[in-house]
């Protein structure tokens, strides 16, 4: 990014040599759909195929990781640190545009709402109310044995989750808060567990 950003400052010397759209595919039908559609010079265009190509390499770097709410850890961190570094420079936020910032912040959001599932989807099936009810003739209610070893494995569930997640680094504050509130709001869960360690 910081090669980029460099690029950017050489705005106008590169608008007059750069005469051509870029000619290499990224392999990747909707980023090339949404090249073909954007408008501009064709420095705009190399420099919005270049973020691409750098999100399509984090994607791929990702897959090293085999658990899945790290690979979206890391998703959401290094697309995030893509977006602040436009963001930070006024010549690259005007070449890159508004709109490529946002497709970039939509996967950021999307990461967060997988991480989100990745990770609190066992606490939340815990809290279910189905296969605690049973029937008798004279009488429906809740099985204790059930509801026992229910709170039981939510118990072990929400602390293994929580002693998993409380070493996990979102540098951002913002991203951070956006996480915390995906848990408290969307999922009804504490948060406050969560990233103690920062």
């Amino acid at each position: 990014m910081d090669y980029v950003t460099s690029i950017s400052q050489y705005k106008e010397l590169l608008t007059d040599i750069i005469e051509t759209r870029p000619t290499t595919s990224l392999g990747n039908q909707a980023d090339e759909q949404f090249l073909e559609a954007t408008s501009g010079t064709p420095l705009r265009i190399h420099m919005i195929w270049i973020m691409m190509s750098l999100r399509i390499n984090l994607m791929g770097k990702s897959r090293f990781y085999e658990n899945s709410s790290l690979r979206c850890l890391f998703i959401m961190n290094n697309v995030n640190c893509i977006i602040k570094t436009v963001k930070g420079s006024a010549e690259l936020s005007e070449i890159i545009g508004k709109e490529y910032l946002s497709k970039l912040n939509k996967e950021v959001l999307q990461a967060a709402q997988d991480y989100f599932s990745s990770v609190w989807h066992r606490v939340l099936y815990c809290l279910r109310d189905d296969g605690l009810n049973y029937k008798f003739p004279l009488y429906n209610g809740i099985s204790k044995k059930s509801l026992k070893d229910r709170f039981k494995t939510f118990n072990s569930t929400f602390e293994e989750v929580c002693q998993s997640q409380s070493t996990r680094i979102v540098l951002d504050i913002h991203l951070r808060d956006e996480l915390q509130r995906l848990i408290l709001i969307d999922g009804g869960i504490p948060a406050n567990i969560l990233f103690q360690n920062q």
